[in-house]
């Protein structure tokens, strides 16, 4: 009902609507995601050794996927570099850089 007329044709607005809200949601970056046919897969780093796991996922946001079902949250997932890893490699984890302050 719009019967004081507030909402007239041609004005514009902006909304922002939060559907769904999980504190615990465990996200990778897009990058790590690895498509193969239907499935989808990440390599974790287990015992200092690169390790496939499948992956299921749920929302995507601003380059980060959400995993519902595959990893852990203490898992170490590999971001970057994964096409030279195959399963068993011994794998170097590199903390991130700390972000420079301006």
């Amino acid at each position: 009902d719009n019967s004081d007329m507030k909402l007239r044709p041609g004005l514009f607005a902006r909304v922002r609507l939060v559907v769904d809200h999980k504190d615990k949601a465990i996200t990778v970056p897009e990058e790590a995601i690895i498509p193969k046919g239907n499935d989808k897969f990440v390599m974790k780093v287990v015992d200092g050794k690169g390790q496939m796991a499948q992956v299921h996922t749920g929302q995507r946001r601003r380059g980060m996927v959400e995993v519902t079902d595959g990893l852990a949250p203490d898992d170490t997932v590999i971001t970057a570099g994964y096409m030279k890893v195959q399963p068993g490699s011994p794998v170097t984890v590199v903390p991130p850089k700390p972000a420079k302050a301006e």
